[in-house]
């Protein structure tokens, strides 16, 4: 598990197929500063 500090920029890149997960807070949004169909909303994210 490698976790980044607070306001470190991160760009998850693999040269081969890879799993991963990546836990953020819940106000990340999931598409960064782009607005569009695949956007969801902190108020209606599911909980695991």
């Amino acid at each position: 598990m490698f976790i980044f500090p607070k306001g470190v920029p991160h760009c998850p890149y693999a040269e081969e197929v890879t799993h991963f997960l990546m836990i953020e807070p819940k106000s990340v949004v999931n598409t960064g500063e782009v607005v569009n169909d695949n956007t969801i909303e902190a108020d209606k994210l599911e909980w695991i």
